[in-house]
């Protein structure tokens, strides 16, 4: 199977995810609510916390642009896929005890393909 085509569709996998998981967490579904452990710490309210919550948007934009340009061969698509990769992992850093149980981990393996292609680990070529 083509290595290229495995790499942008788990970009564009992974970017569907951020916004299910993103829109289940915003709508408080499933036991899932927007919660921050570090930012209460810092004395946000629950209302700014909730706003902040909705940056699963971004990289949910970045990845599916990023999977696109691999797909049709535009250089910009590493700049997408880096702004998906820090946002994605600053998002689960913040939130992570939004989500059930193993989710942020089982969401991070995106983030450690995305990664791969991004260092050149993974040949797309």
């Amino acid at each position: 199977m083509n290595i290229k085509l495995l790499f942008m569709v788990s970009l564009a996998i992974h970017g569907i995810g951020h916004i299910v998981i993103g829109l289940m967490t915003f709508l408080d579904l499933w036991g899932m609510s927007v919660r921050s452990s570090i930012l209460d710490l810092m004395g946000l309210n629950q209302g700014l916390i909730k706003a902040l919550g909705f940056l699963w948007i971004i990289p949910f934009i970045a990845f599916i642009a990023s999977a696109w340009g691999v797909w049709m061969g535009i250089a910009w698509w590493e700049t997408a896929g880096w702004v998906g990769t820090i946002t994605s992992v600053v998002y689960f850093v913040l939130f992570w005890n939004s989500f059930s149980s193993n989710i942020p981990i089982q969401a991070n393996i995106g983030n450690v393909v995305a990664l791969a292609g991004l260092l050149g680990f993974i040949n797309i070529a």
